[in-house]
């Protein structure tokens, strides 16, 4: 199976282009254009590695937030909320006979 990471990718098209320059052959037009193809699909698979990376981040982004907001609100209530430590608070249900 071939590795097909971004930079495994760059490193074998630099690897290329020295040899070409290497070797004095003259690119041909179809060489220039297979270069410009595999640019292209390089290019793409950036595009989406940053795209994954910016979910990830708007993620942890979101996540902490939610923590955020769950506290001040976690202490807003409790701050609201009443010392009900002494009381006991007995329900009726029904009628009283």
């Amino acid at each position: 199976m071939k590795d097909t990471t971004l930079s495994t990718e760059l490193n074998q098209l630099k690897t290329d282009m020295a040899a070409r320059h290497k070797s004095k052959k003259p690119y041909a037009l179809t060489d220039i254009a297979e270069m410009a193809m595999r640019l292209s699909l390089l290019t793409r698979m950036a595009q989406s590695m940053e795209q994954e990376l910016n979910v990830h981040r708007l993620g942890e982004a979101n996540m902490l937030a939610r923590h955020g907001i769950d506290d001040a609100v976690n202490e807003a209530l409790t701050s609201m909320a009443p010392d009900t430590s002494a009381k006991i608070v007995r329900p009726e249900f029904g009628r009283r006979s």
